[in-house]
């Protein structure tokens, strides 16, 4: 019997298409109102597909991120501004000054054209030497100085533009600073004999008072503050013809410290 059966249900789905009518599969064919239309099975028309349902839009986007945040604070205003310094002391140097005055001042050797010592222009003053012997006093003065006078002197420079017609023969006897005609300055002198063309030649310097007692911005600021040049001839035999010596320019210029009021 069971055998029968199952030869029977087989030879049923064999011929399945000819045994179901139209009426039996048309509730299975007909597909629902919003779904999709599901195939038949086989041998069975095709339902109608069914409309989707409409999606809703998607959800706006997020908004942007929050504003910055402001700026620092402004940066604090600056220091205070500094005191005033305290008074303190200078060491200044003058220009160099020329006299504003020369003359002979004896005894030797007489000078001329002293004037001509109050700037280098290769006008000089003279004196000229036959045999040994040496030149009386150049004296230039007036230098016109203005020194405060609270300052303290440090030193003085004596500059002298000079020359000699005959090579070796003519040499310092001595060269000082004074007032009013007297020299109360150490005498200084250089050793090596006078060139046969105009240079200069220093003495003192920056820190060189000269051993002047009791030098003040009073003394060198006066127009009587003087320098004292003589000149000698040592050998007779070179200056037996004759020898001239020559200044073309005298200059001193002066140091000093200011103090303070």
């Amino acid at each position: 019997m069971g055998s029968a059966w199952f030869f029977g249900v087989v030879a049923i789905a064999a011929g399945g298409a000819a045994a179901c009518s139209a009426k039996d599969l048309s509730e299975f064919n007909a597909g629902g109102a919003a779904g999709a239309g599901a195939s038949t099975s086989s041998g069975g028309s095709s339902g109608s597909a069914g409309q989707g349902g409409t999606g809703n839009a998607g959800a706006t986007g997020g908004s942007g991120g929050a504003t910055g945040g402001s700026g620092g604070a402004t940066g604090g205003s600056g220091g205070a501004t500094g005191g005033t310094g305290g008074c303190s002391s200078q060491t200044l140097t003058t220009a160099w000054m020329s006299p504003a005055e020369a003359q002979d001042e004896g005894p030797g050797g007489a000078w001329i054209f002293e004037s001509h010592v109050d700037k280098s222009d290769n006008q000089r003053a003279t004196s000229t030497i036959v045999g040994s012997g040496n030149t009386s006093v150049l004296q230039a003065l007036d230098f016109g100085f203005q020194i405060p006078n609270t300052a303290t002197i440090l030193g003085i420079e004596l500059s002298i533009e000079r020359s000699a017609s005959v090579g070796s023969a003519m040499k310092d006897l001595g060269v000082k600073l004074g007032l009013d005609g007297s020299a109360f300055s150490v005498t200084k002198e250089e050793s090596q004999a006078w060139p046969t063309a105009d240079a200069y030649t220093s003495y003192g310097s920056a820190t060189d008072t000269w051993s002047i007692p009791g030098l003040s911005p009073f003394i060198v600021n006066s127009k009587k503050f003087d320098a004292h040049l003589t000149a000698r001839c040592y050998e007779a035999s070179t200056c037996a013809p004759g020898v001239e010596a020559r200044v073309d320019h005298m200059r001193m210029r002066i140091t000093y410290k200011t103090t303070c009021n």
